[in-house]
């Protein structure tokens, strides 16, 4: 139990700390597995645990989003072969930064009736995160920040008319891409350059990124 006594500031102190050390209960199944349902994953479809072995009654919907997550990391660690911060539990971040020669923010944002809209609490997030990062950069390395890529299962149409009037210092494209399109983006590069690391090149885009952009990069 957390002590309920002393000043405002210290009781939320120790609300705060308390809850930076609570870890979302996972899944039992692999980032492989994960990957083979990522599409039902990005809509919280509960169901499609049930092709992997896995009994969904037990699966509450903050782990479909920690499992969201896992099975994005695993694509731009274990399918492109990039190297990866993942979040720090209780800090405010993107969900992963990729740190190659170029850096590129990530989130994931699984919604549980699509399209996803870009809420402005999230506008709001996301310019934090950009912020933040440039902030924690060398002056000499600012430059290398080069995207922020939003993962998640459908995008509205008034999408990029909503990224177009966010205010975000230093601006960086942002990379939309479906759940659907990033696997099939993933499976196309370990059919063809399995082993392979992706250049972060490929990531970088303004607007929607789908398969058809992807094999542009590579002509």
């Amino acid at each position: 139990h957390l002590a309920t006594r002393g000043r405002k500031s210290e009781i939320i102190g120790r609300i705060i700390e308390h809850f930076q050390d609570y870890q979302i209960k996972r899944s039992t199944a692999t980032p492989k597995e994960l990957f083979s349902i990522y599409d039902d994953l990005s809509k919280q479809n509960k169901n499609a645990y049930r092709d992997i072995g896995i009994n969904d009654s037990n699966i509450l919907m903050p782990t479909v989003t920690v499992d969201f997550e896992r099975a994005t990391r695993y694509i731009f660690e274990s399918i492109f072969r990039l190297t990866v911060k993942a979040q720090t539990p209780g800090r405010e971040e993107p969900d992963g930064i990729i740190k190659e020669d170029k850096i590129i923010l990530y989130d994931c944002k699984t919604v549980l009736s699509p399209p996803y809209e870009l809420p402005i609490a999230h506008r709001d997030q996301f310019s934090r995160y950009i912020k933040d990062q440039y902030d924690k950069l060398e002056p000499h390395a600012k430059t290398a920040l080069k995207c922020f890529i939003i993962i998640a299962h459908s995008f509205t149409d008034k999408i990029e008319d909503k990224i177009k009037q966010m205010k975000v210092e230093p601006y960086i494209p942002f990379c939309l891409v479906t759940a659907r399109d990033l696997k099939l983006i993933a499976e196309k590069w370990l059919q063809e350059q399995k082993g392979k690391t992706l250049p972060t090149s490929a990531l970088i885009f303004q607007g929607r990124y789908t398969l058809s952009e992807f094999k542009k990069k590579f002509v």
